[in-house]
């Protein structure tokens, strides 16, 4: 089925998109236009499969969907190949209720995970401030097909084993809106109490010791962790720590008068280059030389020292050693 994706042109006057490095902002429209889209504002496919549309290494493509996290562009789930535009109803409202009947068609197709629930959840926030056909049409749809959302998705259990959070940086402007009214974001945001964020403080300060320590995890620490939390388990946490610590560069040998901290180890760029290695030590190049393989000596350097060492000799003979 053949897709159109309206892109409003005052994106181009927005005070962030503009100044968002290239391949991020071509990153933001292939997602906007690639085949695995769905009129949800979810993108299912994997970094390697949207990187190979655009002809890309999957490196680097993973590094602008980070990136793209980082901004507020979107909420990504790496385990279950999911990517959220969490504006996306606020700058797409279907036209009519059946419209958004025919939006929510393909529901039983449905991948289950924590973003499509957020995705539903969001939409039916919407639907309660566009009208009363808008709601009970949504919440006809959903019944049909079975889907609990008056549990909050963000601790959903089935589909889920950790929370959906804000991203650190989620602003009001064209593609990086967090369009959520003020009544879901507090759910989101109660929602974080399953993220161990004393066990994490903790871990941190028992790790890293040769960073400065935290005292609390709250605010936009909180949120980070969260965001975090979502692609990986307490064991990811503790390794990070161990590699931090473990790292010269990191721990202010670089010759930037620079050291690591916490917050820096929670954004999504770095959480991933930490743990993928970027930040090892390195053997210095004396240690990496491979060893000269020492020549043969020579007929008169054997000489040499055979007369070197007899001079040895006689001389400790005079001195009685």
């Amino acid at each position: 089925m053949g897709r159109y994706a309206p892109i409003q042109r005052k994106i181009w006057t927005d005070d962030k998109f503009p100044f968002l490095s290239d391949d991020l902002k071509l990153v933001w429209f292939h997602l906007q236009t690639t085949p695995f889209s769905t009129p949800h504002g979810l993108i299912c496919a994997s970094a390697e499969s949207l990187a190979s549309e655009m002809r890309w290494n999957a490196d680097r493509y993973k590094k602008r969907l980070r990136e793209g996290e980082d901004a507020g562009l979107w909420m990504i789930d790496e385990k279950r190949h999911v990517v959220y535009f969490r504006n996306f109803w606020k700058h797409n409202k279907p036209e009519n209720p059946s419209v958004l009947v025919n939006r929510l068609s393909g529901l039983d197709e449905f991948q289950p995970s924590r973003l499509a629930l957020l995705c539903l959840s969001d939409l039916r926030e919407y639907c309660t401030k566009w009208g009363e056909n808008y709601l009970s049409e949504f919440e006809r749809v959903i019944a049909e097909f079975e889907i609990e959302l008056d549990t909050s998705p963000d601790t959903c259990t089935d589909t889920c084993s950790t929370p959906v959070t804000t991203t650190e940086t989620e602003t009001e402007n064209i593609g990086t809106a967090n369009a959520v009214p003020c009544d879901r974001q507090s759910r989101i945001t109660s929602a974080a109490g399953s993220v161990p964020f004393k066990k994490i403080l903790d871990l941190y300060n028992a790790k890293c010791t040769r960073l400065r320590k935290i005292k609390t995890i709250d605010g936009k620490r909180e949120i980070a962790v969260s965001a975090r939390y979502k692609s990986y388990g307490i064991k990811d946490f503790e390794a990070l720590f161990e590699i931090a610590n473990a790292s010269d560069f990191l721990c202010g040998s670089n010759g930037k008068n620079w050291s690591a901290d916490f917050d820096w180890l929670m954004k999504a760029t770095n959480m991933a280059k930490v743990l993928e290695g970027k930040y090892d030590n390195r053997a210095s190049p004396q240690a990496r030389a491979p060893a000269t393989k020492q020549r043969p000596l020579t007929w008169a350097q054997r000489k040499l020292a055979e007369i070197a060492a007899e001079e040895e000799a006689d001389a400790r003979k005079q001195t009685g050693n």
